[in-house]
């Protein structure tokens, strides 16, 4: 069985017939029928550790702010390049997960992104790479 957290209490009642209780910051087994429901109210995938799982693999929990690639105005329009380095600072934000650092649904907000990668970024350009990287994490 797969295992989650949230930044807060999470219950996951399923029309499945599972009911799970998630504490705050606290790795939680969950059946693994009952995912997508757990990470529709806000929990991400992780390890019995705790520490936040993309694209299938563990974030580093403590990533260095010079791992995340500086982009110049032209790399910035290279739309790999500018997920690339997105993504990595998406997973320090959850790798570091402060509770400030994240909106209602448990997306980094753009701010705490920005300040790691040296530019304003959207809300929808973090979104969606959230999306995608929760759909190859299932």
């Amino acid at each position: 069985m797969p295992f989650v957290k949230s930044l807060r209490d999470v219950r996951v009642a399923s029309l499945k017939g599972y009911i799970v209780n998630i504490k705050a910051r606290t790795p939680t087994e969950v059946p693994a029928i009952i995912l997508d429901e757990a990470m529709a109210l806000g929990c991400v995938v992780c390890d019995e550790k705790g520490r936040i799982a993309f694209d299938g693999e563990i974030a580093i929990p403590e990533l260095k702010d010079d791992d995340i690639p500086f982009l110049t105005e032209e790399d910035r329009k290279d739309p790999e390049k500018l997920r690339g380095v997105v993504a990595k600072a998406i997973a320090k934000v959850y790798a570091k997960n402060e509770r400030s650092d994240f909106d209602k649904n448990n997306v980094p907000k753009p701010m705490a992104v920005a300040r790691l990668v040296g530019f304003q970024v959207t809300g929808e350009l973090i979104a969606g790479i959230v999306e995608t990287l929760q759909e190859q994490g299932n």
